[in-house]
């Protein structure tokens, strides 16, 4: 590499990584794959605009793209480390951070600006007066807009990224970053499922030709999985900020050990009466699915009222919030001299929160197993995907539910003055809340939106009112 010169400036340091040559080689293979996307995938179209969204929704070319905005990443960023002269002048690690993800997304958006400047340059010159404006799929409006939507919303995504890429190579290094890039980008090879109508967790679904039952309804859920990206930004960078691991061993140890010591006896009773319940439901004219929904009360609804299915229900529900609870509050009122030892107790709520929905995920799974076990002994046919997409919504609205409940403790602690507000409030969202949770199985991304919403608010709580929080249960 050349020799480092003292970097002052935005503009200076992108000048100095825009005209190195790894950066003029990423640029060649930029316009590259510009030319293949407009001029080789787009032979033998009739139109300017329909090569714009096959091109973008091509496997080949998203493979190609996205290898090169990765690369283009990891570049920018070792180049950006490499010159201390310019970062020891960033004084703290905050600024630090931002200055990086602010360098490496304007060098991003160059590359993306100089592609799309190729890419329409060609399609000017192979496609020019084929411009066939019409009404685009079975939406409401015509191609133009719509290509105009599809162009902003894939740059934009690969710009967001972009700067997850930038959080993992700092916090992981080059090495490991590689390997995460790999695995994203040969994902773009697969024809992943998702469903037609409803928000997708599986970033590469917006990057293949698919359509919605409306315009609208794809601008919504568009719309949520960038707030789902900009809420996995936002905690990506308060963990590498910290550079500190995701989880204190102290409290690691001290929930493990408060799980299986003060609450062995309610954990032998989630996994013992499940066992009771799927014996007294075994009936070789109902399928071991069904079963299984009847035994954890997963079908339970106030329409067609079942004793044993409320009674499951209620358990279900009660005893995963029982151990959250506890959980948390127990630290509040117990462990605050640990928790400012350790860690502080703004960092509390997130750790503490992720690794509760680990041992939550690990008790749900325990739970399953036995049931899938006791059904494979006396011989039920299993449908195991099925019963695997059933056990992932099953988990989700149980700590959907958990969490949302300690939200509304958090909130009626805090909010001490205006309690009939939180009352009111909370009454309404309880009532709510669905109760049939196996008819929430088309749902699971909204579900998992709903959960980090309330993550969010729950971490909010404990960041700015921990002084409350302990007063009203510390103190006690």
């Amino acid at each position: 590499m050349k020799s480092k010169k003292n970097l002052y400036n935005d503009q200076v340091i992108i000048d100095y990584i825009t005209k190195t040559p790894s950066f003029k080689i990423i640029l060649f293979f930029s316009i590259f794959t510009a030319i293949y996307g407009s001029y080789i995938i787009g032979n033998g179209i009739n139109d300017f605009l329909t090569p714009i969204i096959i091109s973008h929704t091509s496997p080949y070319y998203n493979i190609m793209f996205f290898s090169i905005l990765a690369v283009n990443t990891i570049n920018t960023s070792r180049i950006f480390i490499e010159n201390n002269d310019y970062t020891l002048r960033l004084e703290t690690r905050t600024n630090y951070l931002k200055k990086l993800i602010k360098i490496t997304t304007k060098i991003n958006i160059i590359l993306i600006i100089i592609q799309l400047l190729s890419f329409f340059t060609i399609l000017n010159f192979t496609k020019l007066g084929e411009l066939k404006i019409q009404k685009y799929s079975n939406y409401e409006i015509n191609n133009l807009i719509y290509s105009i939507f599809f162009i902003f919303r894939y740059y934009t995504y690969a710009i967001f990224f972009s700067i997850i890429n930038t959080l993992f190579y700092e916090y992981l290094k080059e090495k490991k970053t590689l390997i995460i890039d790999f695995i994203f980008i040969i994902f773009f090879a697969f024809n992943l499922p998702s469903e037609k109508s409803s928000l997708s967790l599986l970033p590469w679904t917006y990057f293949k030709l698919k359509t919605y039952p409306s315009f609208k309804t794809e601008l919504i859920i568009s719309i949520l999985f960038l707030i789902i990206m900009l809420i996995f930004i936002i905690i990506l960078f308060k963990i590498v900020r910290k550079r500190q691991h995701l989880f204190n061993k102290y409290f690691i140890y001290n929930d493990l050990n408060y799980l299986l010591k003060r609450q062995k006896k309610v954990l032998i009773i989630i996994l013992l009466i499940p066992i009771i319940t799927i014996i007294i439901n075994l009936n070789k004219a109902v399928p071991s699915l069904t079963i299984i929904k009847n035994t954890l009360g997963l079908t339970f609804n106030l329409k067609t009222y079942n004793p044993l299915l409320a009674i499951m229900y209620f358990f279900n529900i009660v005893s995963f919030l029982y151990l959250t609870l506890s959980n948390y509050i127990k630290d509040y009122q117990t462990n605050l001299d640990q928790i400012y030892l350790r860690m502080g107790f703004k960092d509390l709520y997130l750790q503490k929160t992720i690794l509760n929905f680990i041992i939550l995920f690990l008790i749900k799974l325990i739970q399953y197993i036995i049931l899938i076990l006791i059904l494979f002994l006396n011989h039920y046919q299993l449908q195991l995907i099925p019963i695997l997409n059933l056990f992932i919504t099953d988990y989700l609205y149980i700590i959907a539910i958990t969490q949302l409940l300690l939200a509304i403790y958090l909130s009626y602690t805090i909010f001490s003055k205006r309690r009939i507000i939180s009352i009111i409030i909370s009454v309404i969202i309880i009532i709510s809340i669905p109760l049939n949770i196996a008819s929430l199985q088309e749902y699971k991304n909204i579900l998992l939106l709903v959960l980090l919403v309330i993550i969010t608010y729950n971490n909010y709580l404990n960041v700015n009112y921990h002084k409350k929080i302990i007063n009203e249960l510390g103190g006690k």
